[in-house]
């Protein structure tokens, strides 16, 4: 039989068990917590960029709001469109001229091969144009932006104190690049990128 010591040794032991278990229980449903509460952090984090991306989307095109603009984004919509178009069009007559091959008259297969070696060649100035006319107008297009962006920044900057350029963040290096390359990605918006 157990003495009175052991038997309070072995259930210090149990509870002491228990209170093990208990924390790693706690420790899972904190874990839990954690994660949860970082995945509602990233939640918002990226709620928060795309509320910031679609302002400055917003902001951008606003500087293209003229109706000469509107006429270059919908002709330069046309000839992506039909840029876009001519590669399935060229499968389209691939098979045709597949089948072609295998019509038994020689005088309806000769006028059927002229007839798809036209076409292919419609397609191929077809594609060759409106691929010229889509980078030209959307590519003014983001030129005509960029130049209107580039010259509100100038504006801005000269509006400046002059303890404004002491900045360590404003040196002319940092101003110069802004000019120059910032404002250049902003065409990714509004240039060629726009038709893909």
């Amino acid at each position: 039989s157990l003495s009175g010591g052991q038997k309070s040794l072995k259930k210090s032991e149990s509870v002491n068990g228990a209170e093990a278990e208990e924390t790693e229980e706690e420790k899972k449903e904190r874990e839990k917590r954690e994660k949860k509460e970082q995945k509602e952090k990233e939640k918002r984090e990226k709620k928060e960029k795309d509320a910031r991306r679609s302002q400055l989307t917003k902001r951008i095109w606003a500087l293209s709001s003229r109706p000469e603009d509107y006429t270059l984004i919908a002709f330069g919509g046309i000839a992506g469109s039909i840029a876009g178009a001519v590669n399935p069009f060229v499968g389209y007559v691939f098979a045709k001229t597949i089948t072609m091959f295998y019509i038994p008259d020689a005088d309806e297969m000769r006028d059927e091969a002229v007839l798809w070696s036209l076409v292919m060649w419609g397609t191929v100035i077809a594609q060759i144009v409106s691929c010229w006319s889509w980078g030209w107008l959307l590519g003014t297009l983001g030129e005509k932006v960029t130049r209107q962006l580039r010259q509100s920044t100038y504006a801005s900057v000269m509006k400046q104190n002059i303890g404004w350029f002491d900045m360590p963040e404003q040196a002319v290096g940092n101003l110069a690049k802004r000019l120059s390359e910032d404002v250049t990605m902003m065409k990714a918006l509004t240039g060629e990128a726009l038709g893909r």
